[in-house]
């Protein structure tokens, strides 16, 4: 459990930059399939699910709490452009 919480971490902390799994991996000592496993059995969802789920609340909060842009929102949520926010929020 000790690298499903250090994964958790990692993805939150990192919530502005564009992340895929292959990051977490980087970060993290376990093989990608036992975190997937993990995150399945604790989250009920996979590491990817998870990444874009805090790139979304941080870009809810980024639209509620700041006068930025879409195109800006976007970049600071990790989001590679306001489209593909726009696609993801909808």
């Amino acid at each position: 459990m000790r690298e499903q919480s250090a994964a958790v971490r990692f993805i939150r902390r990192n919530a502005g930059e564009p992340l895929a799994v292959k990051h977490i991996l980087q970060h993290v000592p376990i093989s990608r399939r036992s975190l997937e496993q993990k995150f399945r059995t604790v989250l009920n969802r996979s590491p990817q699910e998870e990444i874009a789920r805090v790139a979304l609340e941080r870009a809810q909060q980024l639209l509620t709490q700041t006068e930025l842009s879409m195109p800006e929102i976007a970049r600071h949520a990790g989001f590679s452009n306001a489209e593909r926010l726009s696609v993801v929020f909808k």
